[in-house]
């Protein structure tokens, strides 16, 4: 009977030209803070009926356990057990302060990072092994460093403090290469691509206001080329 309440509500929704309500959304930490959260501005600008209550946070959250209509994540794949839409790729990049790198040297090739400190994010699913493909094939790195971290923003700051060589989506440190306080390597090899999804808990009848939020995050992100921009390459290999 609760189920049948539930399809009815959204139904009746449905006939509203407009979305309505309140809506829950979850977001990365960093990423919501530099994107997520300007977007949800953006969105209810437009739509001055809706309310969202926006959760930033870095650990896997359980859309149905926790009540969230939405919520926004990177990661290689979508689950399939949600329904999921694509948002945009994110490319990752390897990257340190010319004064780490004037001091330790420029790492040639991907082996040549297991004699540098690296700095890991706990979350990566390669943990400290870092998948790569270059001119010649497939490799896998085993990294090691003096600190990890489940946030982007804190990874940011100990690569600027000479820490080490940060894997770290381009995102997050395009300003920081594009002013030169930060320098990638190993330009030619790429790293397993990342994506954004923006995720819901599966429903015969989607609401109308997760509908139009998902249609105005693609529209958004898909046309938000300036985080999947190439860098231009720092090294000579």
């Amino acid at each position: 009977m609760l189920s049948e309440v539930e399809e009815t509500d959204l139904l009746v929704e449905q006939l509203h030209s407009e979305p309505r309500g309140t809506m829950k959304v979850s977001a990365p930490m960093s990423f919501g803070v530099a994107h997520a959260g300007p977007a949800v501005s953006g969105f209810l600008a437009q739509y001055r009926d809706l309310s969202i209550s926006l959760t930033l946070n870095d650990r896997f959250t359980d859309l149905i356990e926790e009540g969230f209509d939405v919520a926004i994540r990177i990661a290689q794949s979508a689950d399939s057990s949600l329904i999921a839409r694509r948002l945009a790729g994110l490319r990752s990049v390897m990257t340190a302060t010319p004064a780490y790198l004037k001091e330790f040297g420029v790492p040639k090739l991907p082996r040549d990072l297991e004699q540098r400190r690296c700095l890991s994010y706990i979350y990566l699913a390669s943990g400290h092994e870092w998948p790569m493909f270059g001119p010649d094939g497939a490799t896998t790195v085993k990294v090691s460093g003096p600190m990890k971290a489940n946030n982007g923003e804190v990874l940011v700051e100990a690569v600027s403090k000479n820490l080490g060589i940060g894997l770290l989506p381009y995102f997050l440190v395009r300003r920081e290469i594009e002013s030169g306080k930060l320098i990638t390597v190993l330009d030619r090899y790429r790293l397993p691509e990342l994506s954004l999804y923006a995720v819901s808990p599966p429903n015969q009848f989607p609401a109308r206001k997760v509908q139009a939020f998902v249609s105005f995050l693609a529209e958004r992100f898909e046309s938000a080329d300036f985080w999947r921009v190439i860098p231009v390459c720092s090294d000579s290999d």
